[in-house]
């Protein structure tokens, strides 16, 4: 319906056309919106009226996913690519389900009516997950955890530097009261500072360790719909059907 046909180069008309010509063979083009043009050959015959149907094969649809880079497109559950898509999606008209999905993300999902031969441009913003921000917090306090052990460290080798610099004048000369017990004083923060750094790197790396955990296993899971039934498919390489169904 809608369809528009010329022959022989005359004014394109709505279908069904009625046109007289001479007897031979003529060329007709037939198109309208949302299918691919056609053009056939028609054998006119002298007296009689000749009657010719063309079936034009439907557009594709097209779905334009515009998103973070890295994050996968699906249709109905089928995997259509990686943003950035490298060309928009060809899909048969009509409903469809369309999920955008990255770890460390919330998954995006939208119900979309895509038109014959028109391309639908989809912006898929995605936040990160709650899982996602705990575990920067958690590189972050790893980040500040090993700040501090390597401050600890250097008051400890400060500490330790003065300290055997009394050790080694105590092997030429006598050290005063208050030399020794500043030497004391001395191995004591040393002693502690040891500890403190330690502590602190070894909770950097527990820090660490379940910051790349929570990071790796930040995985989103969409359930998409699944109806029953037939659709046609669109590739580079022709046309086809799949079928869907659950049980």
């Amino acid at each position: 319906k809608g369809a528009l046909a010329s022959v022989y180069g005359s004014p394109p008309a709505e279908v069904p056309l009625l046109h007289a010509v001479t007897p031979g063979k003529h060329e007709v083009r037939v198109e309208a919106d949302g299918y691919f043009a056609d053009s056939v050959e028609v054998l006119a015959v002298e007296g009689r009226l000749v009657a010719e149907e063309v079936d034009l094969r439907p557009m594709p649809a097209k779905l334009a996913v515009r998103a973070t880079g890295g994050a996968k497109v699906a249709v109905d559950g089928r995997p259509a690519g990686v943003t950035p898509l490298a060309e928009p999606v060809k899909v048969p008209s009509g409903k469809h389900f369309v999920t955008v999905t990255r770890n460390g993300y919330y998954p995006f999902v939208r119900e979309v009516e895509l038109v014959r031969g028109k391309e639908l441009v989809l912006n898929a913003p995605l936040a990160a997950t709650q899982q996602r921000r705990v575990a920067r917090y958690f590189f972050y306090s790893a980040g500040a955890a090993t700040v501090g052990g390597l401050a600890a460290t250097g008051l400890m080798l400060w500490h330790q530097k003065n300290a055997k610099e009394l050790l080694d004048k105590s092997a030429t000369t006598n050290l005063t009261e208050e030399e020794r017990a500043r030497y004391s004083d001395l191995r004591g923060q040393r002693d502690r500072e040891l500890k403190w750094s330690l502590g602190l790197y070894g909770g950097a790396v527990a820090l660490s360790v379940t910051g790349i955990l929570l990071y790796a296993f930040d995985s989103p899971r969409v359930e998409a719909p699944v109806g029953q039934g037939l659709s046609p498919l669109f590739g580079p390489d022709g046309v086809g059907l799949s079928y869907e169904g659950r049980f």
